[in-house]
């Protein structure tokens, strides 16, 4: 049996690993696009009379040096938090090993955190969107977070509110359905784009590669961590199914 101890243990260094080599992979490959964003932006203030430059609270080279340490801090803050939906995983498909339980929470993190919202909210360089308006942006994007995992996680508790076996594909059917009615429904991104197509296009690949890289990291590490301790069979399972009757 895991404890909560181990468990814990372990997300947290699939978090830092995951953070680390999320913040090396930004440095390396993202920063010179927010570099050339943050210049365009500049020369535009700087063509508009009146608008005096304003220095930066941090610095470009101070925010490159803590990049990796904030992403080391995010890595962990969502170890941590893989670590608690765990065990409301083990809860809802207690008939599959634990290491595939870590498999499905990471498969639905990197849907529900990751690829669902950038599908609809995609990040975008410095210099793009009001200011005014990202209290409101923020908040939508968290919501849409909020509905994917709800609709997740309801997913996976219908085979015990049915009574019966459900197949995986119709659990994905039925969640992918579910965030195309939301995309539809949920608010778009009010800010024009006045980025060079490309650069926006750029940052944006950049973006979700990185979220891509860091599940991946995440999600395989604590797996290997969990399946060293408890052996069992691999491979996601085909269906979920209900409680057996008595």
């Amino acid at each position: 049996m895991l404890s909560f101890g181990s468990l814990f243990r372990m997300a947290v260094v699939a978090g830092v690993a995951a953070g680390l080599v999320l913040g090396a992979f930004h440095l390396f490959a993202t920063e010179p696009t927010i570099d050339a964003a943050i210049a365009i932006e500049e020369s535009k203030m700087a063509a508009m009379p009146g608008m005096a430059e304003e220095a930066p609270v941090v610095s470009r080279e101070m925010q490159k040096v803590g990049l990796i340490a904030g992403f080391a801090i995010y890595g962990i803050s969502l170890g941590v938090l893989c670590c608690g939906a765990f065990f409301v995983i083990r809860r809802f498909v207690p008939d599959i090993s634990p290491a595939n339980q870590g498999a499905l929470l990471a498969l639905i993190g990197y849907w529900c955190l990751a690829l669902g919202p950038f599908l609809k909210y995609p990040a975008n360089p410095p210099g793009v969107g009001d200011p005014d308006s990202i209290g409101m942006r923020q908040g939508v994007a968290v919501a849409y977070m909020a509905f994917l995992l709800a609709g997740a996680f309801i997913s996976l508790k219908l085979p015990e509110a049915l009574g019966r076996r459900i197949e995986i594909w119709q659990l994905i059917a039925g969640n992918l359905a579910f965030a195309v009615v939301l995309w539809l429904v949920m608010p778009v991104n009010p800010d024009p784009v006045e980025m060079p197509a490309g650069l926006v296009l750029q940052f944006r690949l950049l973006s979700i590669a990185g979220l891509t890289l860091f599940w991946a990291v995440l999600g395989g590490l604590f797996v290997w961590q969990v399946r060293r301790s408890t052996p069992g069979r691999a491979g996601l399972p085909s269906a979920l199914t209900g409680p057996t009757p008595a």
